[in-house]
């Protein structure tokens, strides 16, 4: 069964770069050039809304993860949210509630308090911008240092990545690609917080899977396969 046809909620890939911040996760959406900044709970709602994860299993997931109960309307409220940002490919089915009137009632149920806004939105790239530096999709993406290509672009997404660096020393080649020579090196954010060269080593299993991810919405300036075999250091 496809899982259009089973009537659970599917979380939007296409045009979208989705970064961890701490415990929440920045999503870029490339189309409509907004930030979105989601809660813990809805973070762990998006990343597990698959078409094979009902609501009741969210929830049970949601709870396990926050470590604290969590029920399943807060779990539609975060869809709900998701879905008026346009993050969901496909919405939950059968929901017989509206997002207004699921406030009304939790709120009346909770004597009068209404549920914060499980999501921040902003215009980017001044949304990006205040985190003052992110590389997005490209974070641990490889990079080099070449004579005819400038290092910056490879961790370069025009008004997405700001302050990311081509720096450290890639050493080790993704499965099924070429050994990086002494150019090799991996994109970072700068400033304190930046993950090591065996965190960005440990990042991805294959060079599929790199190429899948460091190219995802137009990838760097320069593009994946120039990025990774340059060669004629400097």
């Amino acid at each position: 069964m496809r899982w259009r046809d089973k009537g659970l909620p599917v979380a939007r890939k296409e045009g979208l770069l989705v970064e961890p911040v701490g415990d929440e996760t920045v999503v870029y959406d490339a189309e409509t050039k907004e930030a979105h900044c989601l809660s813990p709970l809805t973070a762990v709602v998006f990343a597990h809304c698959d078409g094979d994860t009902t609501v009741a299993q969210l929830a049970s997931l949601t709870s396990e993860r926050l470590g604290e109960p969590v029920e399943a309307a807060r779990v539609l409220d975060a869809l709900a949210q998701l879905e008026e940002r346009e993050l969901m490919a496909v919405p939950a089915k059968g929901r017989d509630l509206s997002r207004r009137d699921m406030l009304r009632r939790s709120a009346a149920a909770a004597g009068g308090v209404a549920m914060a806004p499980l999501i921040t939105s902003v215009v980017a790239p001044n949304a990006i911008a205040a985190s003052s530096a992110t590389c997005a999709n490209l974070l641990c993406c490889p990079c080099c240092t070449n004579a005819n290509l400038n290092k910056a672009n490879c961790c370069t997404i025009q008004n997405v990545t700001i302050n990311c660096e081509c720096t450290g020393f890639r050493t080790l080649a993704y499965p099924g690609g070429p050994v990086p020579n002494k150019c090799g090196k991996y994109c970072k954010p700068s400033g304190v917080g930046a993950p090591s060269d065996a965190e960005c080593a440990a990042m991805f299993t294959s060079v599929g899977q790199a190429e899948t991810t460091c190219g995802a919405a137009g990838g760097s300036v320069s593009g994946f396969t120039a990025c990774q075999a340059c060669a004629g250091c400097v």
